[in-house]
């Protein structure tokens, strides 16, 4: 087996990092309206980020490395 490679994407607000988790396959979150709706308004670019995490995760070519900034203290 190779080494796997190691891509880190930064997730720039909570919305994001949340539905980037569930294109990955992660579907453990519990959402209120207000964050349906915020889902729903997401962007291209970030559903074309969320689709090269997901395709990689698919592939198995990548370990997932997901942060929310607003969360690291440094």
């Amino acid at each position: 087996m190779g080494d796997k490679k190691a891509a880190i994407f930064k997730i720039d607000n909570e919305m994001e990092l949340i539905k980037t988790n569930i294109a990955l396959g992660h579907r453990d979150y519990r959402f209120d309206m207000e964050r349906r709706e915020l889902l729903k308004k997401s962007s291209k670019t970030q559903d074309n980020i969320i689709n090269k995490i997901a395709k990689a995760n698919r592939e198995k070519d990548f370990s997932m490395i997901l942060f929310n900034d607003n969360t690291r203290e440094n």
